[in-house]
C-alpha cells in the first residue's frame, strides 16, 4: 500500500514507476511465535500413536509411496528442514540395527516385563523422536558458525561487498533453489541493487543477532522498481526486528538518526568505516515500516 500512494523513495510516485514484489519464506517467522511452537509440540506429545504408525511405515523401504506419505506427516511441522530430519531419523529407525534396538527398548522400558509381549508404550520412543528432531537443527545452528570462525582463522577470507548482501543469491538452499527455477522462466537485468546492510553488521559483531541460531535471510522480501517498463532498482527489505540494537549498553547501540530515510523504508545506515562502536544508525521512515535495508 504505501508503495502504491508513496513510491519506494519518498515524492517518486508517479506514473512512470510500477512495483514487483518477490515474497519470502514466512516460515521462520511463524515458528519463532511461542504460541505456535506451544502448540506443535502439544500435537506432537499427544499423538503418540499416529507418530509411531508413521514412523513404522517410514521406516520400510518397499512401498515408497507410503514412506513418502509417512514422512511428509511427520514434518508437517517446518516443511523441508524437518522432512529432512524426520526421514532420516525414521528410516534409520527400520535400516540401522543400533537405532532400532533404541527405538525397541524405548518401546518397552515402562511395560511391565510380563507384558511387553503383548503391549507397548509409545510415550518414550515419541519423546525421544521429539528431541533428536529438535538437537539436530539447534547442534546446526551453533556448530555452523564455528567451523565458519575456525576457517576464516584458519585461511584469509574474501570479504562480501555491501552488493553481496543484497544479491538475491544471499539466500538459505531452499530460497535459492526455488530462484534457481523461476530463472528457468523469467529472466531480470542487471540493475542497481541495494539492501542487506543487516548482514554486513551481522559480520561484523554477531552480537547484534536478536536470533543467534536462526537465519532470517530466506524471509526477506525483494522490491524491484521498473521505470516506464524498465527494471532499474532492486531493494532487499529485511525485518528490523531480528536486530538487537544493544540498547541497554551505550557503547554498543544502534540508535535513531537525526536524518529520515528517504524510501517508505527504514535505513540502516554506516556512519563510519572505522571500529564498530557507533558504525551503523537507523534512519526511520516517515511511514511506519517493519523493514529495512
Amino acid at each position: 500500500m504505501a508503495l502504491a500512494r508513496f513510491g519506494h523513495l519518498m515524492g517518486e510516485q508517479s506514473d512512470e514507476w510500477n512495483y514487483y514484489i518477490l515474497i519470502g519464506d514466512p516460515t521462520i517467522m511463524i515458528l519463532t511465535n511461542p504460541l505456535v511452537l506451544i502448540a506443535f509440540s502439544l500435537d506432537a506429545l499427544t499423538s503418540f500413536t499416529s507418530n509411531m504408525l508413521a514412523v513404522i511405515r517410514a521406516s520400510q523401504n518397499e512401498n515408497f509411496v507410503a514412506l513418502f506419505c509417512s514422512i511428509l506427516y511427520l514434518s508437517r511441522g517446518v516443511c523441508l528442514s524437518s522432512l529432512l530430519v524426520s526421514g532420516g531419523i525414521s528410516f534409520c529407525s527400520g535400516n540401522i540395527e543400533l537405532v532400532f534396538e533404541l527405538f525397541r527398548a524405548a518401546q518397552t522400558a515402562m511395560v511391565p516385563h510380563n507384558l511387553r509381549s503383548q503391549c507397548h508404550e509409545n510415550f518414550l520412543p515419541t519423546f525421544f523422536y521429539v528431541v533428536v528432531s529438535a538437537l539436530l537443527p539447534l547442534c546446526y545452528g551453533f556448530l555452523l558458525p564455528l567451523v565458519w570462525h575456525r576457517r576464516q582463522t584458519k585461511v584469509t577470507p574474501v570479504p562480501l561487498i555491501d552488493s553481496d548482501y543484497s544479491s538475491i543469491w544471499f539466500n538459505p538452499i531452499k530460497t535459492r533453489a526455488i530462484i534457481a527455477f523461476e530463472r528457468c522462466f523469467t529472466t531480470y537485468p542487471d540493475c542497481e541493487s541495494t539492501g542487506g546492510m543487516i548482514y554486513a553488521l551481522f559480520a561484523d559483531e554477531l552480537r547484534y543477532r536478536r536470533f543467534p541460531t536462526i537465519s532470517f535471510r530466506g524471509a526477506d522480501c525483494f522490491t524491484l522498481c521498473y521505470q516506464n517498463g524498465t527494471l532499474k532498482r532492486r531493494i532487499r527489505l529485511s525485518l528490523l526486528s531480528t536486530l538487537d540494537r544493544n540498547l541497554d549498553e551505550p557503547a554498543l547501540a544502534i540508535f535513531d538518526g537525526d536524518n529520515y530515510s528517504a524510501g517508505s523504508y527504514n535505513e540502516l545506515v554506516r556512519t563510519t568505516s572505522k571500529g564498530i562502536v557507533g558504525r551503523y544508525e537507523i534512519h526511520r521512515s516517515k511511514l511506519m515500516s517493519a523493514w529495512c535495508t
